[in-house]
């Protein structure tokens, strides 16, 4: 950990923005205002009735019937590849630039851009942000694209935000303080 004198505004911006989510335990029993016991309870699964069975009110019936459902599939924003490919067209730039520069393999780029169908990781993702150096924004668009998002309670998305909120896209500078704060880093 000889590193971690460089890693001080990182760290500070850790201490600022992480919030862990603590997991409860039995222990979870305290006194609340009134002497009364706060006991935490585990949440029964929610059971949903087939959809066969399932009535539908008149309204859904009747947007289902007047194509409102057809209109708003035909709404939706576009998909994550589209929306990778469009800013990789927008910045002018090659693919080799983009997965290189993100440190991706040419074979997985290629699956990325052939079928529609893959669903890559989140580190994946959070690669091709870097390779394309976007701001926060456009980044956190890109990864809910995919199903994604950076979260304030995971040590390593605080991190990573950090990185791109200050515009810097050195990916194995990211690795090497994901690795000094012990968390997974983005590839090996």
């Amino acid at each position: 950990m000889e590193n971690m004198g460089k890693w001080t505004l990182l760290d500070e911006y850790i201490e600022k923005n992480f919030k862990p989510i603590r997991k409860r335990t039995p222990d979870d029993i305290s006194p609340r205002r009134g002497g009364k016991l706060f006991v935490a309870r585990k949440a029964t699964p929610f059971q949903m009735e087939p959809i066969t069975s399932r009535k539908k009110p008149k309204e859904e019936m009747a947007m289902l019937r007047d194509g409102a459902l057809e209109d708003r599939l035909n709404q939706m924003d576009d998909t994550f590849q589209e929306k990778l490919f469009e800013l990789i067209d927008k910045k002018n730039l090659k693919d080799s630039d983009v997965y290189q520069k993100a440190n991706i393999d040419k074979r997985l780029f290629s699956k990325i851009r052939s079928d529609s169908e893959y669903h890559p990781s989140k580190a994946t993702v959070i690669l091709l942000c870097l390779g394309l150096e976007l701001e926060i924004d456009t980044a956190l668009d890109l990864m809910a694209r995919a199903g994604y998002s950076l979260s304030f309670s995971t040590k390593s998305d605080v991190i990573i935000r950090y990185f791109i909120e200050n515009k810097k896209y050195d990916v194995i500078e990211i690795n090497q303080a994901l690795y000094d704060h012990d968390v997974n880093v983005l590839f090996k």
